[in-house]
């Protein structure tokens, strides 16, 4: 694994949930930090220092808390690397904010080359989450991972939670999936059991408008059109110890798949969601009763 730290400037004239790019169509045909998300600088260092820093970073804060965010397929460094400032930003987050960047080739049309990288990764995951967990001074730490990096953050999370004290998982508040690449069934009787035996609270973002995961059925092959955890299609996915959301009825995105860091709505819900407001008091939110367990969806 390689550490390091990234500088990242934010417009004054920012929107929330809008990842300020340059753009052809405005003739904009480099970063500007008057009007874009700019990483301005990167800087590598050792395992040591990184760790330091963090503690030293921690020890400034008034509450010790860190958000730890795995980006989905299609995505390179220094896109996670805006991403997660936009989200640091718009959360209004006082915390530290992590990245960690799995070797995605950054291209749309890479689906399988992604799909092992995100696998092979896993194991770095889980170890660099038990180093966040044990070196960076945070006490509270809440992991967010989006696509396809919420594969290798669930199955991360799973062998953590199995193998590590319980005080060291016990720093991990809350487990968010957004738009979660993951075979249910896989998730349902291979990763999830862990997770709800370590009691940490997990909430998952789901749509039936989600076309990025209707179009992965593609990039699996024929014959491997499994339901997908991120989906609602045909009925959202539930279970006691999770506290599922229905977005669909607030994303009008066309691809409907990056609603967590581009609606307001489900921003603002993750922005009352890390600071322990619970899903039954948080504002535009209904419970749905089904057969099949309660969930909750978004009032449209």
């Amino acid at each position: 694994m390689s550490y390091g730290y990234s500088d990242v400037t934010v417009p004054r004239a920012h929107t929330v949930g809008r990842l300020e790019t340059p753009s052809v169509l405005k003739f904009e045909f480099s970063p500007n930090p008057a009007k874009h998300i700019v990483v301005a600088s990167i800087t590598s260092m050792g395992s040591d220092d990184f760790f330091g820093q963090l503690r030293a970073e921690s020890g400034r804060l008034s509450e010790r808390q860190a958000f730890v965010f795995v980006h989905g397929y299609a995505n390179d460094f220094h896109e996670a690397t805006r991403r997660a400032a936009q989200m640091k930003y718009d959360l209004n987050f006082p915390g530290l904010a992590i990245i960690y960047s799995w070797p995605s080739v950054g291209s749309e049309s890479a689906y399988g080359l992604d799909a092992d990288s995100i696998e092979w990764s896993t194991d770095n995951l889980r170890q660099f989450l038990r180093d966040i967990a044990e070196r960076s001074g945070a006490e509270e730490i809440f992991l967010i991972g989006h696509s396809m990096g919420t594969r290798g953050l669930a199955a991360a999370v799973a062998g953590l939670t199995s193998n590590a004290p319980r005080e060291i998982s016990a720093r991990y508040r809350q487990l968010i999936l957004a738009a979660p690449d993951i075979d249910r069934d896989i998730f349902k009787d291979r990763i999830f059991p862990a997770i709800k035996a370590a009691g940490m609270n997990v909430t998952l973002y789901a749509s039936d408008r989600d076309k990025a995961l209707d179009l992965s059925k593609i990039g699996r092959g024929p014959g491997r059109a499994f339901p997908r955890l991120g989906t609602t299609s045909p009925s959202p996915f539930v279970a006691e110890g999770i506290s599922t959301i229905d977005a669909g009825p607030v994303d009008t995105s066309f691809w409907g798949h990056r609603y967590y860091a581009e609606n307001r709505s489900i921003i603002s819900d993750i922005y009352y969601l890390i600071r322990g407001v619970p899903v039954l008091n948080r504002f535009g939110i209904e419970q749905i009763k089904d057969p099949g367990g309660g969930y909750w969806r978004f009032k449209q």
